[in-house]
């Protein structure tokens, strides 16, 4: 009897294994595996990875599922599968298959690095992976998605040693990530590795099985919003008023408008990775076009020509 009615009130058979499904997206191998170091267990290592894609899993202990108002005897398992993307979109056919979860119910967690892709390109690297997935059937506005910013201590070092940055750029980033996540419900984690305090684990977790129980709906009590390099800001939680308080000229409505990105990368300034790419292997170098290149020039020497031409005639 007891067993029956554990399986009508949980719509599950004894033993059989409930599962959330988690995707950590990153352009880079490199951020990806900081995050497993930063944020995850131990035990929560990504197997080898295939091609481009990884995979670990967490079984939820029991004081979760209490809290999650599940049996102790309901299997439940978070599914974390990291996915090296393209800048332009994220492969999720190479997971789909994999997938039991319904669309609606992934969560989505997009990586960004201070020390590798370039801040500038942050918004439109984003928004290109937020439409890849949307025009594939996924929700990445109910909150499903979470945006972590890796090595932000790294922010410390391009303030002392890049005079190009000042305290604004850091603050616009920061309002810009808060206004695109606030408008699509989502949440906003700056992992500093050198001064971290944030429960990093518990938060990935609780973000991931939050529709579970109405009691996963806040977050508040991780939120950290004082710290420069230390930002935890769950969905739900942020406001425009609140984004206003770093700086109350900036208007987060701005970021739903077509000319914002643009304005975005020229106000960012540049900064080159902190380490330098490798040089490519012998066999991969690209392409170079001897003649093309000669034109080329040829039409840059023509045209300065001209002018010097043009100037003799006119002194």
């Amino acid at each position: 009897m007891l067993r029956r009615a554990l399986e009508e009130k949980y719509a599950l058979k004894i033993g059989e294994i409930r599962t959330t499904t988690a995707v950590i997206c990153s352009i880079s191998t490199d951020t990806i595996l900081d995050f497993e170091k930063q944020c995850l267990k131990p035990h929560c290592t990504f197997s080898k990875p295939i091609i481009n894609l990884g995979y670990t899993y967490y079984d939820i202990p029991s004081e979760y599922k209490e809290e999650l108002n599940e049996s102790i005897a309901v299997n439940h398992r978070i599914d974390a599968y990291a996915l090296i993307t393209t800048f332009d979109e994220t492969p999720i056919e190479s997971i789909e298959p994999l997938i039991s979860n319904d669309k609606s119910e992934i969560k989505w967690t997009f990586l960004l690095d201070w020390t590798e892709l370039h801040q500038g390109t942050w918004l439109r690297f984003l928004s290109k992976q937020f439409e890849s997935l949307e025009s594939k059937g996924y929700d990445l506005k109910n909150e499903n998605i979470s945006v972590w910013c890796m090595n932000s201590d790294y922010m410390f070092e391009l303030q002392k040693n890049d005079i190009l940055w000042e305290s604004f750029h850091f603050e616009y980033l920061q309002q810009s990530l808060r206004s695109v996540l606030f408008y699509r419900n989502g949440s906003l984690i700056y992992v500093d590795k050198k001064r971290n305090q944030l429960p990093l684990f518990e938060i990935f977790v609780k973000l991931c099985l939050h529709n579970r129980n109405d009691k996963y709906k806040s977050l508040n009590q991780f939120t950290e919003m004082s710290e420069t390099s230390q930002v935890f800001i769950p969905f739900n939680s942020d406001s425009e008023d609140l984004i206003k308080t770093i700086d109350e000229e900036f208007q987060p409505e701005e970021v739903l408008k077509p000319d914002f990105m643009p304005t975005f990368e020229k106000v960012i300034p540049y900064s080159k990775p902190k380490d330098e790419p490798h040089l490519p292997p012998i066999g991969e170098l690209p392409h170079f076009d001897m003649n093309k290149e000669l034109e080329e020039a040829a039409i840059i020497l023509k045209q300065a020509s001209k002018k010097e031409a043009y100037a003799k005639q006119n002194i």
